[in-house]
């Protein structure tokens, strides 16, 4: 038996999993599995029974019980209730043909109860209890549960240590990328590497905290470098448009005197202030308050040379066109899957679709 719920799959995800789970062989669920499987991202779900169930429990059945038991739950987002429901009408559905010498379907049964009562919280609820908590009490004194405890803890401690370096290179990588840092900026980060090459010797509740810490310095340097890459090109735009400005308003003779007007000329200055500036902040390092700030400047100078050449009939009235940098960076920035939980299974036919020879039932689609 085989219960999955990942957060982004499909029908594909659906095979490799149970592949992965040893319950596949040719394309076909073991005969003694049962496999119920749903993905968030997209809502899709799928139900199977191996050969030696099939006949209790065909297509239309399983079809019967996703669509009537499982995907309302789904939609209602109550996943463990809608497992527990389906489970119960799994079991229901197959109790008719149990019998004491059929000790397979028995033990399948069985881990489908113990399952269930795992889904609704029995266990939890027992050693909530006060004879549970004092069994719970007289296994934590065993040798052989301290000795668990101690290898747990060191597991999660190893685990909390490779997230950590994780963390660390992805940190290193961020600052390749972004501006170049002040002193203070600098000292704090080399404070944070030289914490994380000692991190070998810290326990759980310190690497916990120190990779938060990282965490929190990757988030900063990120929003840094988009407040700079910005800005940057906020300018460009700027000193391009009045550049074609420029360039139209000097080529007619009637114009030309334009360009020395107080107007012209303050924006001209500015631009090359706000370029000078932003090529100091580059080279010596600023803080994000101060690229924030220069990124408002850059954007109001674009307005100002764009509101400067439609009064002078250089560029037309009306709705603003899309730039081409700004195109280029909406593009770059498309919706995709950032991360390592999604699951990405080659299969050459993109789908499955049991064969009609198949002995095995199968019920899936959207939910």
């Amino acid at each position: 038996m085989a219960i999955v719920l990942v957060r982004r799959g499909g029908q594909p995800d659906a095979v490799k999993q149970l592949s992965q789970l040893g319950l596949l062989h040719d394309r076909q669920i073991s005969p003694s599995g049962l496999y119920l499987y749903v993905s968030l991202q997209p809502h899709y779900s799928e139900l199977r029974a191996g050969a030696r169930f099939s006949a209790d429990l065909p297509a239309r059945q399983l079809e019967k019980i996703r669509n009537q038991t499982l995907n309302p739950q789904l939609r209602a987002e109550l996943y463990q209730q809608g497992f527990v429901d389906s489970l119960g009408e799994l079991e229901r559905s197959l109790s008719h043909s149990l019998s004491l010498k059929d000790w397979l379907k028995g033990a399948t049964l069985t881990f489908i109860a113990c399952g269930t009562l795992y889904l609704v919280g029995f266990w939890d609820w027992l050693w909530a209890t006060l004879p549970g908590r004092g069994l719970f009490w007289l296994w934590c004194l065993t040798p052989i549960a301290r000795a668990r405890r101690r290898r747990e803890r060191e597991r999660a401690r190893l685990g909390q240590l490779h997230l950590l370096q994780g963390r660390a290179e992805s940190l290193e990588r961020t600052q390749q990328n972004s501006p170049r840092l002040n002193s203070v900026q600098r000292a704090d980060l080399a404070s944070l590497q030289e914490q994380v090459k000692a991190a070998a010797l810290l326990g759980l509740s310190e690497l916990a905290e120190l990779r938060a810490r990282l965490e929190a310095e990757s988030r900063r340097l990120e929003r840094l470098q988009r407040c700079h890459t910005s800005g940057s090109n906020e300018l460009r735009e700027a000193q391009r448009i009045f550049q074609s400005i420029r360039s139209t308003l000097k080529s007619r003779k009637k114009t030309r005197a334009l360009l020395q007007s107080p107007e012209a000329q303050a924006l001209e200055a500015e631009l090359r202030q706000e370029s000078d500036l932003r090529q100091h902040y580059s080279e010596a390092g600023a803080s994000f308050e101060e690229f924030e700030q220069s990124e408002l400047r850059c954007k109001n100078l674009q307005q100002r040379a764009r509101e400067f050449g439609q009064i002078h009939g250089v560029l037309p009235r009306g709705p603003q066109v899309q730039t081409g940098w700004a195109t280029a960076s909406a593009s770059s920035e498309s919706p995709g899957y950032h991360g390592s939980s999604t699951s990405h299974y080659d299969d050459r036919s993109g789908s499955y679709d049991p064969p009609t020879s198949s002995s095995e039932s199968w019920a899936g689609g959207d939910w």
